[in-house]
């Protein structure tokens, strides 16, 4: 799920034509965040979308993500811990809760 909203965000923000600017993404997935901060998804690509220690799960969100990324050259990404009174990030879970009840 938090790669899936990490790739709509991307997606709405480079139709808007704002991924050529400073951008901060916070996000309260550590798997996520590491996967770009850590260049985890370039190691995942070397190895043809495999994790050193076996098979990765989600690799079209993966491949799409990778793909993504390379729109927003000038973007930092940061990590936030969920559900611990950040209002940002409890707006952006209210949004998402709202949206899978409406359309799921």
């Amino acid at each position: 799920m938090e790669q899936t909203a990490l790739i709509n965000a991307l997606k709405k923000l480079i139709e808007l034509g704002f991924n050529e600017k400073h951008l901060l993404f916070v996000l309260d997935s550590k798997y996520v965040l590491n996967a770009i901060n850590q260049h985890w998804l370039q190691g995942w690509k070397k190895r043809g979308w495999k994790r050193s220690s076996g098979p990765l799960k989600n690799v079209p969100e993966w491949k799409e993500l990778d793909r993504l990324l390379q729109s927003f050259p000038d973007s930092t990404f940061e990590w936030t811990k969920g559900h611990a009174n950040n209002r940002g990030n409890e707006f952006v879970d209210h949004k998402l809760n709202e949206y899978m009840d409406k359309n799921m």
